[in-house]
């Protein structure tokens, strides 16, 4: 008898997928959530998909229904000879009109003060230049250490423009080092950050 070799079964369709670790998740059309394990160094997967039942939720992912949230670095173009404005956005989804929550500081670098803006869709805002995805899938306990590390970390304030040293560029990456050393975003990121993307102060007469 000639051997007939089985097709194989359809890709099945996935609304959302993300990684944990060495677990990947995938939300598929009917919301039920599969996951698999992949290999820590290669980040091939190294299991099947399999269900993940309500008792096997890993606590930091998303439920079914819902998008995970993303923790992003903004960065906005502001007046000519201005360094960029930088804030930290929190938010479900990767539209223009996606809506979430802003941490910031803003004002003269002589003395800054916190800006927060919550229901608030940053990707739309003017002057957008660009960002970067920190954390792709923010467990409600560490954007509630996002929170913390942000009322932590005063806002920059000299006595006068030859004291300044800093301005929102500064502040956020002092917040993110310390979420760098709470596990809330990757080792090293503040690192990088500071080296490729933090511009000089602006020159004061």
């Amino acid at each position: 008898m000639e051997n007939i070799d089985t097709p194989p079964s359809p890709k099945a369709e996935t609304l959302k997928r993300w990684r944990v670790l060495n677990r990947e998740y995938e939300i598929r059309p009917d919301h039920q959530q599969f996951s698999r394990r992949l290999n820590r160094i290669t980040s091939e997967p190294i299991s099947d998909w399999l269900p993940v039942a309500t008792s096997d939720l890993d606590p930091s992912s998303p439920s079914p229904a819902t998008e995970p949230k993303k923790l992003h670095l903004i960065r906005q173009d502001q007046a000519e000879g201005e360094p960029r404005h930088w804030s930290l956005f929190v938010v479900s989804g990767e539209d223009k009109s996606s809506k979430g929550h802003v941490w910031q500081v803003t004002g003269d670098a002589l003395c800054m003060h916190y800006n927060n803006l919550s229901d608030t869709a940053q990707f739309a805002a003017e002057g957008f230049n660009s960002n970067y995805e920190l954390n792709s899938n923010l467990s409600e306990a560490q954007e509630r250490m996002v929170e913390e590390a942000v009322k932590d970390e005063l806002p920059p304030a000299a006595d006068d423009e030859r004291s300044i040293k800093e301005n929102c560029q500064g502040w956020t990456i002092r917040v993110l080092r310390r979420l760098q050393g709470q596990g809330v975003v990757a080792e090293r990121t503040a690192d990088w950050i500071e080296r490729d993307l933090l511009e000089p102060l602006r020159e004061r007469g």
